[in-house]
């Protein structure tokens, strides 16, 4: 099976499926940064946002640490 990047001529021995576009690479363009994956930056905002939530969740209040000492 050839590699999906459109200027690599070689052949994905592995079948190197992406995990955001579930496309065939070679070991040089598996990540998905390397291929240039279409779905890359929707995931990064996900992503992004995701983790957002999640340090706003644990955030610490200065006023409840006060008024522990």
């Amino acid at each position: 099976m050839k590699c999906e990047t459109n200027d690599c001529k070689k052949k994905a021995v592995f079948h190197l499926n992406c995990s955001l576009c579930n496309k065939c690479y070679c070991l040089n363009h598996r990540l998905p940064e390397e291929h240039n994956c279409i779905n890359l930056e929707t995931i990064n905002k996900i992503n992004k946002s995701k983790n957002t939530q999640q340090l706003l969740e644990n955030k610490t209040d200065c006023e409840k640490l006060e008024n522990k000492i």
